[in-house]
């Protein structure tokens, strides 16, 4: 049977444990986890990115005059906000 003194001190251990902030072995999972998710959105922006273009290229394969007109109109745009003096 654990007296008085055992009980006190094994909860003031606990407590202390407690309020004594992640371990850095958590820490070092939670990082881990965290650079496991980034990776996995990393990827999947790859692919995004991968598709958009294989998507462009057959688009200028068809249709190659109106992708010049396209960028033509874009670039001319673009000039214009930028140079654009207020």
């Amino acid at each position: 049977m654990k007296s008085k003194s055992d009980v006190a001190e094994s909860e003031s251990n606990g407590l202390g444990a407690a309020t004594a902030g992640p371990s850095p072995q958590g820490v070092s999972g939670e990082f881990q986890n965290f650079i496991a998710d980034v990776e996995d959105a990393g990827g999947a922006i790859v692919d995004k990115a991968r598709d958009a273009a294989k998507t462009a290229n057959g688009f200028v394969l068809e249709h190659p005059w109106q992708a010049v007109g396209i960028g033509a109109a874009l670039g001319l745009l673009l000039g214009v906000a930028l140079t654009r003096r207020k």
